[in-house]
C-alpha cells in the first residue's frame, strides 16, 4: 500500500482513491485519514474525493510527504 501511494503521489494526477480501494480491497481514507489530515493542515496535499495529489508546497517537501505514507 505504501509503495503504491507514494509512487502515485510522484505523478501529476496523484493517487486514485478508486484504484487504491480496488487494488487493496480496503478504504483508502480508513487507512490514511490521520496522515491525510496532517498533510492537509500543512497544505502539502489536496483531495477532491477521487484523487489525492501534492500541492506546490507538498512538491517542495516531497520526501517528507512520501514518508507519511510508509506505515
Amino acid at each position: 500500500m505504501a509503495e503504491f501511494s507514494f509512487l502515485a503521489l510522484r505523478t501529476v494526477r496523484g493517487i486514485s482513491i478508486r484504484d487504491f480501494n480496488d487494488k487493496f480491497n480496503t478504504d483508502f481514507f480508513a487507512v490514511y485519514q490521520q496522515r491525510l489530515s496532517r498533510l492537509e493542515r500543512m497544505e502539502a496535499i489536496l483531495s477532491d474525493g477521487e484523487y489525492v495529489w501534492l500541492t506546490p508546497q507538498g512538491m517542495k517537501f516531497g520526501n517528507a510527504v512520501f514518508r507519511e505514507f510508509l506505515l
